[in-house]
């Protein structure tokens, strides 16, 4: 199908989904589900560093706590908290996204002008995504 709802509705048409959200693995509706989680990940990380100035590390703990953790079992979180120990620090992560701006205080406020836009337009993505899981009765809940 040409849209992610046709697609949806033709998995969800096969029954290879069961009621209440048990999405089949593989299939589209699962690797959907976690790329619209990792979107909400993202967003929230990013959002994190816009709003303060705290380490990025402490940001990502709270958007992995907020939005990936309650999906996790013990082994995935453990590997994320390891992963998220070892974050950039705030200053090393605008020079990535901006190595060409040498300027320190031009390089962070372009860097949250874009970080800005970015989680604007994937908010919206992510809506829509939401709204369709949860029409369609695909929000699958289980920990990984």
């Amino acid at each position: 199908s040409s849209t992610l709802r046709g697609l949806l509705e033709l998995e969800k048409a096969a029954g290879i989904h069961k009621p209440g959200g048990h999405l089949a693995d593989p299939s589209a509706a699962i690797a959907l589900l976690w790329m619209r989680r990792t979107l909400m990940f993202q967003n929230a990380l990013l959002q994190g560093a816009i709003d303060n100035n705290a380490s990025l590390g402490s940001i990502a703990r709270v958007a992995y706590t907020s939005q990936l953790e309650q999906y996790h079992g013990w082994l995935l979180k453990n590997t994320f908290t390891m992963a998220l120990s070892a974050m950039p620090s705030r200053e090393e992560f605008m020079q990535r996204l901006a190595p060409s701006v040498k300027q320190k205080m031009d390089r962070e406020q372009l860097c949250i002008q874009e970080m800005r836009e970015c989680t604007e337009v994937t908010q919206k993505i992510i809506d829509v995504m939401c709204k369709l899981f949860d029409e369609l009765d695909l929000e699958d809940n289980r920990k990984v």
